[in-house]
């Protein structure tokens, strides 16, 4: 309905020409008004006669010779072109050049003029007859009185003109009517426009009937009269069609609240479970400190009393040395007793180490062991029962067991969630039935190391993380005993300091200590950080930081015997290191591996007067070999098909004979023994 009265009133308006237009020519005498008309001479459109909309000149080489400039608006010489085939709109030649014309441009917009729409209505009166009296007192309350340029015309006619065309309000209606989305209010505003429209049809025809009020008879008052109570009528209903939309608007408000509500609830909800959640991590972390603070004070009352034992055997061996020194006679015999006791450490020393020149002359791949599927990150051995045992980690999740005599894979221990390297947790196995016995999961990232203390049968375990700490724990109880922060990067490679030298071989005792601490015992590890840490074991404190590396740090080691305060390092930077832990100072540099040291030992050969030898592996593809003392070119160069990730010397009986086996991991997941 509302569709059909649209189109009706477009109709009746497509006859009137606009007489302000963005496009089209500018009516003259509208502009005439208060304009000299030698002002407007210069500004005729050729085609249309009026003042010329967005000019264009015409420059025709056919007419550059007229004087006269030939003035055009844009829209009036599109359309003749359009009608004419191209053809010139002066001498009907074809290929008509035009440009625009930006002074005249310039010019015309600056014209002052009066409001269109009051021109367009005055214009309508006239032609309608003279108003009077009342009427154009009613008349003067819907005029614009605007004066203004034509460049701002446009501005006005959209913002502050007083008068509204038909054209206005029609296509006002249609855009609500698009942006509207529900069907309802579609069919509502259609209705109300509807009505709108049949009021200013009634309103036009009251109009007429008050003209002619003296002629009309009784049936057309009562005629008017059913237009008025059909026009309460339809008062009423867009009344009624009003107050639903605007109970429409409450519903839906109402909804919008509601539903802010519940989110508020569930953000309440959510809130709460996030305070429970902060309450549970800080109890869990205050009844750690406690546990902490506890063992601390265990392991101080223990140290205390180890240190009065200590004192008490120093005060009798103070009264013992006394009574040698009274005893001349015994002084000779314990002088020769400690010759004795030199002359068998010096034979012991040369059976413990090997021929080192006919192991580089000799050695040759003897056996492959095949079992992992991926990179093999890690190699250890151990004996049981006269039996010497090879256990591997992998990339493949596995633990693998290999029986060194016979060669073959005797177990392989399934539990890990990512590689035998890149895994936060330590897991312990029961070797002869494939079970798992226990996890240490403390470690918030990575557990990339782990090394058994020396002392106390291995009772203690330090491991190294992604998490930038150093764990050490007690493996009876299972317990973290110490945290070691100080690192900026990844903690990945540790070692712990040696076993003590007895010089009672036949007293193990002091190694057997009941607690940690008060012996001297360190730990060593290498970060991401390019530094290198010392850690007193018992303080937790962090003695010595060694710089130098330009890189990662990839392993540490302790050295043995007479090397116990010299670290061995490797790095990303593709060298090798020492460092002395007496002058906190790097004392020798080997380079020569063309990729990342992933591994270092201390081999067991000794060369050129009790030198000792040093070993490192790198992914390119070599095992290198050092004199500790020189930091010349390497001594010997094992190389392999595959990038070394580990090795490892083992001693094996041969003949009743003990010779020198190296083994190395490889990023294919096989391990190869040399020897």
């Amino acid at each position: 309905m509302l569709d059909l009265k649209v189109e009706r009133d477009e109709k009746n308006s497509e006859n009137e020409k606009e007489t302000f237009s963005s496009f089209g020519c500018y009516n003259k005498d509208w502009i005439l008004l208060t304009n000299k008309p030698q002002k407007l001479n210069s500004l005729i459109c050729c085609v249309c006669k009026q003042i010329a909309n967005n000019a264009v000149e015409l420059q025709c080489d056919e007419h550059e010779n007229i004087e006269q400039a030939h003035l055009i608006g844009e829209e009036c010489l599109q359309m003749y072109l359009k009608q004419n085939n191209g053809k010139c709109p002066i001498q009907q030649h074809e290929h008509c050049e035009f440009s625009k014309s930006k002074v005249i441009r310039q010019q015309i917009s600056e014209l002052l003029v009066i409001c269109p729409r009051q021109y367009d209505l005055k214009k309508k009166q006239l032609k309608k007859g003279t108003i009077s009296g009342e009427k154009e007192k009613e008349k003067e309350k819907d005029e614009c009185n605007y004066k203004g340029k034509i460049k701002e015309m446009k501005d006005h006619l959209d913002k502050s003109c007083q008068l509204i065309s038909i054209q206005q309000i029609i296509s006002f209606i249609k855009e609500l009517q698009s942006q509207l989305q529900n069907e309802k209010l579609q069919t509502v505003l259609s209705l109300f426009f509807f009505f709108f429209l049949e009021y200013l049809e009634f309103k036009n025809k009251r109009k007429i009937i008050q003209k002619k009020k003296g002629k009309i008879t009784r049936n057309v008052f009562e005629k008017i009269n059913s237009l008025q109570n059909e026009y309460v009528k339809k008062d009423e209903q867009i009344t009624e069609m009003t107050n639903n939309i605007q109970q429409l608007k409450l519903e839906t408000n109402q909804t919008i609240t509601q539903l802010k509500k519940k989110i508020e609830q569930y953000q309440n909800v959510f809130d709460t479970c996030t305070k429970l959640n902060e309450e549970i991590k800080h109890l869990k972390s205050e009844k750690e400190l406690n546990e902490m603070k506890q063992n601390e004070e265990i392991l101080k009352i223990n140290n205390t009393n180890q240190i009065l034992k200590q004192q008490l055997d120093n005060r009798l061996n103070e009264i013992e040395q006394l009574k040698k020194e009274i005893k001349s006679k015994n002084n000779h015999q314990i002088n020769i007793k400690l010759d004795e006791d030199k002359k068998e450490n010096y034979y012991n020393n040369i059976s413990s180490t090997f021929n080192f020149d006919l192991f580089c002359s000799s050695s040759k791949l003897i056996n492959t062991f095949i079992g992992h599927t991926n990179i093999v990150r890690s190699i250890d051995y151990s004996t049981f029962n006269d039996c010497q045992f090879i256990c591997s980690g992998s990339n493949d999740k596995t633990v693998g067991v290999w029986n060194f005599n016979n060669n073959k894979q005797i177990q392989s221990f399934n539990g890990h969630s990512d590689h035998v390297y890149c895994d936060d947790t330590i897991r312990f196995w029961d070797f002869k039935h494939n079970k798992k016995l226990q996890i240490f999961n403390r470690h918030t990232n990575d557990v990339c190391s782990i090394e058994f203390s020396s002392f106390n049968s291995g009772r203690y375990l330090c491991s190294g993380s992604y998490d930038k700490t150093i764990r050490l724990w007690d493996i009876e109880t299972s317990k973290s005993l110490h945290i070691f922060n100080g690192h900026e990067n990844w903690a990945c490679c540790v070692d712990i300091s040696p076993l003590k030298n007895n010089n009672n071989k036949n007293d193990n005792k002091s190694n057997n200590i009941g607690l940690i601490g008060g012996n001297g015992y360190t730990i060593c590890s290498g970060s991401f950080d390019k530094t290198i840490r010392i850690w007193d074991i018992e303080t937790t404190k962090q003695l010595i930081t060694f710089n130098g590396h330009e890189d990662a740090i990839r392993c540490v080691k302790y050295g043995l015997n007479e090397l116990v305060n010299i670290i061995l390092s490797g790095s990303n930077d593709k060298s090798v290191r020492l460092w002395d832990i007496r002058s906190n100072k790097q004392i020798e540099i080997f380079n020569g591996h063309k990729n990342i040291v992933w591994s270092v030992e201390y081999s067991p050969f000794i060369i050129n007067n009790n030198s000792n030898v040093i070993c490192s592996g790198s992914t390119d593809k070599t095992i290198r070999f050092w004199d500790i003392r020189s930091n010349k070119n390497e001594l010997y160069v094992m190389k392999s098909d595959e990038q070394v990730i580990c090795f490892k010397f083992i001693e094996k009986k041969l003949n009743n004979d003990i010779c020198v086996n190296l083994c190395y991991g490889s990023t294919k997941g096989l391990i190869y023994v040399f020897g």
